[in-house]
């Protein structure tokens, strides 16, 4: 009952604010035009290092300010716009809340995302432990071998082409030990953000809050989390059909850009409704 009601109120809020469309489509564009700059790198240097750094600091101040939008186009919908001339001041107002949302929270984002890497790194070596103990590593390769056809397109193509069965057997297991852990940590950690935004909490309290709202329903944030992958692959798979036909490519852009701006909102959405800070609040006008 509580995610049927979820999936109708996030469709609703997100009719009333198509303009989060604008500031996506520009950072998939811009976005676009770095990772072509990024494929160029060869060798790790001081300026392949700035770029990097670059990147990955357009991409928190696009969450610090797109977030903020998503927080009031949720706050704001007590009072949905009705005549044309409302919707296109609601529409102004909303997409001026951007650029003071970088101001606001871009500094805990960047901290966020550093802590998020250092999670990783713990799981990734977790992985490893683990892995090396119950999986071994492949007879015919050593590790360095792996990790080279990790990093360089030649050496995977004839790492992949000297793989035997048993071999294949091994680094499929790998996969998979490293899916679970990777996807725990994704999950247990999917809201952090959203309680930045939403409820201005430092980094570590925000993963904590984050921990705090699936423990409390864990079936329902589960599903959630599970039909967000879901569509994302979905969308890579429909992509994939015909790379070469323009309209397929097309209307799978438009799939994907309404996919992630559903499942946002509908994170955001949920974690305002569950919330203690939120509790009795003007949430309740959703219910």
């Amino acid at each position: 009952m509580i995610l049927n009601r979820l999936f109708f109120e996030t469709f609703t809020i997100i009719k009333y604010n198509l303009v989060l469309v604008q500031p996506l489509l520009f950072f998939i564009l811009l976005t676009g035009v770095f990772t072509a700059s990024l494929s160029k790198i060869t060798a790790l240097t001081p300026a392949a290092g700035v770029l990097v750094v670059s990147v990955f600091a357009m991409y928190c101040s696009f969450l610090a300010g797109w977030f903020n939008m998503f927080r009031k186009s949720i706050e704001n919908f007590s009072k949905p716009p009705e005549s044309k001339e409302e919707k296109a001041v609601y529409s102004i107002n909303l997409f001026n809340e951007f650029f003071p949302g970088v101001g606001r929270h871009f500094t805990k984002i960047f901290l966020g995302f550093i802590l998020f890497i250092v999670l990783f790194f713990i799981v990734v070596n977790i992985v490893g432990i683990i892995g090396e103990k119950f999986v071994g590593f492949p007879q015919n390769f050593t590790p360095s071998e792996i990790f080279s056809a990790m990093v360089n397109e030649q050496k995977a193509v004839e790492f992949v082409h000297k793989m035997t069965p048993e071999d294949k057997l091994i680094m499929t297991k790998w996969n998979l030990l490293t899916l679970i852990f990777t996807g725990i940590l994704a999950y247990l950690t999917m809201f952090w953000a959203y309680a930045v935004v939403s409820a201005d909490k430092s980094p570590f309290k925000a993963y904590l809050a984050s921990l705090k709202i699936i423990l409390k329903r864990p079936f329902s944030t589960f599903c959630i989390f599970i039909l967000f992958w879901l569509s994302i692959l979905f969308t890579g798979i429909f992509n994939g059909i015909a790379p070469n036909n323009i309209f397929i490519q097309f209307f799978g852009l438009i799939l994907f850009v309404f996919m992630i701006i559903y499942f946002t909102m509908m994170n955001f959405l949920y974690f305002v409704q569950n919330s203690e800070n939120n509790i009795n609040s003007w949430t309740d006008s959703f219910r």
